[in-house]
């Protein structure tokens, strides 16, 4: 038996997780903020590049970082 692969969130799955409004999430992934995918006209966020980019954020790397 095969595992499924890894788990795809929707947009409410990831509203409800990030605790933000659809509004504020979608102007995140237009920012390219946060990872996503499309699959057609579709927005799915993978669960693991969710959580690696949460880990980096928390660490204070990214794009918007203030590092010195």
């Amino acid at each position: 038996m095969t595992q499924d692969p890894e788990p795809l969130w929707t947009l409410d799955d990831m509203t409800r997780f990030l605790r933000v409004s659809r509004s504020t999430l979608f102007r995140m992934v237009g920012r390219g903020e946060v990872p996503h995918v499309r699959i057609g006209k579709k927005i799915y966020f993978v669960r693991a590049a969710v959580e690696a980019w949460l880990k980096d954020k928390q660490q204070g790397g990214g794009p918007h970082s203030k590092k010195k």
